[in-house]
């Protein structure tokens, strides 16, 4: 599995960290990445996550779904496949609001649990 990730977003390093405390992946920062290889535009990379698979490739709030679907956070995952629409909605907000306050709130419960198992 391949994160490709916005790699100059503090929240995104975050996530990815806690993430990868709980799942193996290979996370590469979009501005490293080979997108060619991957198939994906600048504009696309920078926009949302995208998590590159064996035989398909998610993007957004799909690829955070899958990968708590992969930890003890599943049912959360399910949950978010459940609502996509309105998860996808979700994600866009999160993604174009980074600097709001309840993404730093969010950031900084990252930054708290990362790599503690929660």
């Amino acid at each position: 599995m391949i994160l490709i990730f916005d790699g100059e977003c503090e929240f995104c390093r975050n996530c990815v960290q806690w993430i990868q405390s709980r799942v193996q992946l290979r996370a590469i920062p979009y501005q490293e990445a080979d997108l060619i290889q991957h198939m994906l535009s600048e504009a696309e990379a920078a926009s949302s996550v995208h998590l590159i698979l064996d035989n398909r490739a998610l993007s957004g709030a799909d690829a955070v779904a899958y990968l708590l679907k992969l930890t003890r956070w599943r049912l959360l995952g399910h949950f978010i496949s459940w609502i996509a629409p309105l998860s996808r909605v979700a994600y866009h907000w999160v993604a174009n609001n980074r600097n709001s306050a309840v993404v730093r709130l969010l950031n900084a419960l990252l930054a708290r649990t990362s790599g503690q198992g929660y």
